[in-house]
């Protein structure tokens, strides 16, 4: 049996219903940063302070030593100033250097984790701290190797019903740790990619060779399917995931949502990340 049917969208009727939508490195950087320039920024205020009250005594005493003080607190106060601005450059500077080294990591930790899955090497070829490595660079969460291991192995080997039911159910388990806005790429090119997600649900792409596009909404805690939604054809998927051309239709009730907010000809994100968004205890449960 070809794997192109290993598909989640293979699963169920498709409908066009409702719609739902990682700190690491880079934040340890950021945090580090920002701490030391609060740090001056309270330095620079309080020399600022002592600057006013000294020279206020200097104009009400005469004396030289408060105006001496007064001098000294706002040349402290400048040094401070000039550091922050130090700091905010570097900052900037380390970040950009960061996301740079991040990308090449990804790229590499991605490559490397499709070469593994292609050989059926065994993941138990690698210690802990490798496999644990490479979700990092991937910027995958942990656990993720072993689930998407398992789901490309399994999609590689279906022959039989029995052998498609167990390739839908891993994959399914790895769609559940697949933020938005990445991707998964399994050996038969399907492509999926997380869209969007609300606390209680997960909604994806799929798109298989043919450039058929399905949108599919998981439960977070059951890895069941909630509904399915057709996206059209938009060419082949086996080097990047493009954006659908035909994207699937608002219910009703989304639609008057969508139009009391004014955002009936906004862009298709937009009107996802409005309806989506954490619902409070006045908002309507759409489920």
């Amino acid at each position: 049996m070809s794997t192109q049917y290993a598909g989640l969208a293979a699963l169920g009727p498709t409908k066009g219903e409702s719609f739902f939508g990682r700190g690491g490195e880079l934040e340890n950087i950021r945090g580090a940063y920002d701490r030391n320039i609060n740090l001056l920024q309270t330095k620079k205020k309080q020399a600022i302070q002592t600057a006013k009250e000294e020279m206020q005594r200097f104009l009400t005493t005469r004396k030289k030593e408060s105006f001496s003080m007064a001098k000294e607190a706002l040349a402290e106060a400048r040094t401070a100033n000039d550091e922050v601005l130090k700091l905010a450059s570097e900052k900037v500077d380390a970040l950009s250097k960061y996301e740079t080294l991040r990308t090449t990591r990804k790229k590499s930790a991605e490559s490397e984790i499709k070469r593994l899955a292609e050989s059926g090497v065994s993941l138990n070829s690698l210690s802990a701290e490798d496999r644990l490595q490479l979700e990092q660079n991937a910027g995958w969460t942990p656990g993720t190797l072993d689930t998407y291991y398992n789901a490309t192995q399994a999609a590689k080997k279906i022959e039989t019903a029995d052998d498609l039911v167990e390739a839908q159910s891993k994959i399914r388990d790895l769609l559940r740790k697949l933020p938005k806005g990445e991707t998964f790429t399994l050996p038969d090119g399907t492509v999926y990619q997380g869209v969007a997600e609300d606390e209680n649900n997960q909604i994806f792409s799929e798109t298989d060779n043919a450039g058929i596009v399905t949108y599919i909404t998981i439960n977070k805690a059951t890895g069941e399917i909630v509904s399915k939604a057709d996206g059209g054809k938009i060419g082949k998927s086996s080097k990047t995931t493009p954006s659908p051309t035909v994207p699937p239709k608002f219910t009703a009730s989304e639609l008057k949502k969508l139009d009391q907010a004014g955002l009936t000809n906004a862009p298709r994100q937009e009107q996802l990340d409005y309806l989506y968004k954490k619902k409070t205890d006045d908002d309507e449960d759409i489920f």
